[in-house]
This record gives structure tokens, sequence and C-alpha cells, in this order.
């Protein structure tokens, strides 16, 4: 199992994670730095970084991960600002996933009161070889916000696949941890999805 980040200017996030162990822990995390200025420093994983400053740039950024990723292997799938206790990540890197089966999280929020979410769409184990095989993520979402992960999702569920939500661990993040000053306006990946799934 491979732990795939995205990072685009979140220093505090890299310091939160190593805060919880996972720096000094035995799995192999993978982050994609997007353009981040200053450009990410990061010697407990191995970093790729994209050059370009595309704004939500997540489709090309993820596509990447995956590019660097054996396609025979498992790949937990993260945003920068969440993460897993590593007794749970021990838990996910013995799962053996059937063809065609991805599984995702319950999600539990740290804020002023904490609160339990359902399943978000970019939070998911699955086999890489699987994601490739439906041609990863559309890079046509690049430039705007949202609706990436959920295309990925609506495809994966035109081809067959099954989603399972685990009853073992849960996902963690926390609100001052998300990507800050950046347009979060939906409306053109919204519209560009719609169009997609017609």
């Amino acid at each position: 199992m491979k732990i795939l980040y995205l990072y685009y200017n979140q220093p505090e996030a890299i310091k939160h994670l190593e805060s919880i162990g996972l720096d000094n822990s035995p799995f192999e995390v993978i982050i994609i730095d997007d353009g981040s200025k200053p450009k990410l420093k990061c010697n407990w994983a191995t970093v790729y970084r994209i050059e370009e400053d595309i704004p939500w740039n997540m489709s090309r950024a993820n596509n990447l991960g995956l590019s660097k990723i054996n396609s025979n292997e498992t790949v937990l799938r993260l945003d920068i600002d969440h993460w897993f206790d590593l007794e749970d990540l021990n838990k996910l890197s013995k799962v053996d996933l059937k063809p065609k089966e991805i599984i995702k999280f319950d999600r539990l929020v740290y804020s002023k009161e904490n609160y339990k979410t359902k399943p978000p769409p970019n939070i998911y184990l699955a086999r890489v070889s699987d994601l490739i095989s439906v041609g990863g993520y559309n890079e046509s979402f690049c430039g705007n916000y949202g609706y990436e992960d959920k295309e990925l999702m609506h495809r994966l569920k035109m081809n067959g696949f099954k989603e399972k939500i685990s009853k073992d661990v849960i996902v963690k993040t926390k609100a001052n941890l998300h990507t800050k000053k950046l347009n979060r306006d939906l409306s053109i990946n919204k519209n560009l999805y719609y169009e997609l799934i017609k």
C-alpha cells in the first residue's frame, strides 16, 4: 500500500502529519507538490513537483501520483489535511481488495464542535490498476474547483465497481488545515460534470 497526498501551500498540514508520527512510520508516502511557493521540502516522503501553478490542478496531480505507483499495488488516496491513525494505517495495509472494489471511510472533523460526515469522494483505498483501467482522473476539470473526484466515482460505478464503507477505521481532518485563499466556485466544474454524465 502506498499513501498518496496532494499538497499546495500547506506547511502546517505537513507539520501535523509529522506530529502524528507519519514521518517515522513504515508506510511509503508519495506527495505531489502542485506548484507551491515555496516548493515543498519533505525528507520523509517521496515528493514529485508540478512546476506550473494551475488553480485546482487536482486531476493532473492525482494522475501523476498514480503513475508513480506500481499498478499491482493499492493506493490510499488522501487530501493533505486528512489522516489515519498509524494503527488504522496498519489495518488498511493488510486489506486484500477484490477486483473492482473501492473502500471509503466515514470522516471525523475536528473543529470547535467535532462532528462526523459521510465518506468524502476523494478519500479511498483502491487498486492502482483498477483506477488506470478507467482512464484515471479527467483532466478537463483542471483550472476550476470540484467534481473531479465525483466524476471518477461515477465512471467507476458505470464500469461495475463496488464501493464498500469501512467498518473498522475512520478518516480524520481539521478544518484549519484546509487550503486557504482559493476560489471555491463550483459552477464551472458542476456544469462540466453534468454534461459528461448525460
